[in-house]
């Protein structure tokens, strides 16, 4: 139960900043927006390029591909 209430809450957290963003960039004239490739944005000490534990641990959690699909489709 408690996985299925964190998909939704992640799912919804994605949809709310997309449509934050979107009005944001209306509000200046319907400036683009432009998603990069988000693959390489992967932080750790592995990688060699650490911010610190508890900043790794939140970049890491975002999940690059719903957002990415979120943004896709509703442009």
């Amino acid at each position: 139960r408690l996985k299925h209430y964190e998909y939704n809450f992640i799912k919804d957290a994605c949809w709310k900043l997309a449509h934050r963003v979107i009005a944001l960039s209306k509000s200046y004239n319907n400036a683009s927006i432009i998603v990069e490739d988000l693959k390489n944005l992967r932080v750790g000490r592995k990688l060699g390029n650490s911010k610190g534990r508890k900043s790794n641990k939140i970049i890491n959690k975002i999940p690059f591909a719903k957002f990415f699909h979120t943004f896709s489709s509703i442009q």
